[in-house]
């Protein structure tokens, strides 16, 4: 019991300043970003600066193929970068105003990418992926048609208030991967219009 009590302990305080208030990426962990959320048309979002997680291929995995830095260089705009070994895969997604949306993809020792694969529904995807359309609502366009293949949610992963009722591989496209098996979508108080409030898996 004693060792279970001093994990538990451990896994909180590693985690203590996610969604934390920040000024610059000093305060923050080391595997984290001081992020900004920017109003933009649509959606309504809190200006208050927080810590979030870098960018991995399981965790806070979407991302922006060009990072932009606040006006004063100290946050991030909206996503953190991925981390070291891992880059911004395109998802052929264009975001407005943001720009290319990625995925956070670990690089291969041969210095390649793992490639999202296109699909049409959850049957043509991995036991631990779904589909996701590549058309996207609302102030975003997309270069392909049908979709392609992205992971579950895992731990601090985005995801959407509406498809809280689900967790696991869908069968049908989705406009975002729900949360991994034994995970929950939590509100986060931010929302894209018309998709509603955005989550994040725990």
């Amino acid at each position: 019991m004693f060792v279970c009590i001093i994990l538990i302990a451990y896994a909180v305080a590693a985690d203590a300043t996610v969604n934390s208030p920040c000024k610059t990426g000093t305060d923050c962990a080391k595997d984290e970003c001081c992020v900004v959320v920017i109003p933009r048309k649509g959606k309504r979002f809190s200006l208050t600066p927080t810590c979030q997680k870098l960018g991995t291929e399981n965790v806070n995995t979407d991302c922006y193929v060009k990072s932009h830095m606040s006006p004063t260089m100290t946050q991030y705009i909206d996503k953190c970068p991925c981390t070291p070994g891992h880059e911004c895969v395109s998802t052929g997604i264009i975001e407005v105003p943001q720009g290319e949306h990625g995925k956070c993809t670990r690089q291969t020792h041969s210095g390649t990418q793992q490639v999202n694969h296109p699909c049409n529904s959850g049957a043509d995807c991995a036991d631990d992926e779904c589909c996701v359309s590549n058309i996207r609502p609302l102030g975003k366009r997309s270069l392909f048609n049908s979709g392609h293949c992205e992971k579950l949610g895992t731990r601090h992963s985005h995801c959407l208030m509406r498809d809280a009722g689900h967790s696991g591989k869908p069968a049908h496209q989705m406009f975002q991967c729900p949360c991994s098996v034994g995970l929950k979508c939590v509100g986060i108080h931010q929302f894209d219009m018309p998709l509603g409030e955005i989550g994040q898996c725990h």
